[in-house]
């Protein structure tokens, strides 16, 4: 009796022991994502989101006028890389600016990431959002691919494009070293995403302190929105799935 007494003590000794390991191993995941919805409610996002293909989209559009100006931000960028240009324009005419899928606000996606993808949900989205043609589309960085294809696409609901030092078709066979330079960031995108997602979904990142953003004095008050999107376990690297698909959308 005494010795299943000492058995029973020693069960619940290293179960106890197991339980804290638990709680040890997963308080970081867990601390994180109340953090991550803690910012994110404190830290409303400006515009709307619409469904579009079974994901959520954002947008956010400001101003009166036409024709509307729709801005499309650069390669793992977000709708406020306009945070700036925004405001002013918008005391001009009406201005959308929105985030591609994994971007900003708007849920990430499995399908490939190309060109002739991302205008026809923008298409969607700008259908949703009640955004009268024809626009003036302005494309910034990569951003300059999905207006061309836009315009090649929809050629009737553009008013007018601006490129803003937009990528070239061309660039990823005629800059030197651009094609290589391409090839191993994708490479290592693939090698590094496990371990990206471990630190993010296992709450270290934040533990170690690297969610924390700093801003220039010029952009204190756009802080609140930059710290609410770090360290989201949903969108690890995310900002990053139109990499392997430069190569089609240029084509």
């Amino acid at each position: 009796m005494a010795s299943r007494s000492k058995r029973s003590s020693f069960a619940r000794f290293w179960a106890s022991i197991a339980g804290l390991c638990v709680l040890v191993l997963f308080a970081p995941a867990l601390v994180n994502l109340a953090m991550v919805k803690w910012e994110h409610a404190h830290n409303p996002v400006p515009g709307a989101f619409y469904e579009v293909d079974g994901a959520q989209m954002h947008i956010n559009c400001t101003g009166a006028g036409s024709p509307t100006v729709v801005l499309e931000h650069a390669a793992s960028a977000s709708y406020m890389l306009w945070r700036r240009v925004q405001p002013e324009l918008s005391r001009v005419t009406r201005v959308c600016s929105y985030d591609r899928a994994g971007h900003g606000w708007s849920s990430t996606r499995e399908e490939p990431r190309d060109a002739k993808t991302i205008v026809h949900e923008l298409h969607s989205l700008l259908d949703q959002a009640d955004v009268k043609r024809p626009f003036i589309y302005v494309g910034h960085s990569a951003g300059g691919l999905y207006v061309r294809e836009y315009a090649k696409e929809y050629p009737n609901e553009l008013n007018g494009v601006a490129l803003l030092e937009a990528s070239s078709p061309q660039q990823i066979y005629e800059l030197p070293g651009w094609r290589k330079s391409w090839e191993e960031d994708t490479l290592d995108r693939r090698r590094t995403l496990w371990k990206d997602k471990l630190r993010q979904w296992s709450g270290w990142d934040r533990l170690l302190g690297n969610c924390q953003v700093t801003v220039s004095e010029q952009d204190k008050s756009y802080a609140g929105q930059y710290q609410a999107m770090q360290c989201r376990p949903s969108y690890v690297d995310a900002d990053e799935s139109e990499l392997p698909d430069f190569d089609t959308s240029s084509k």
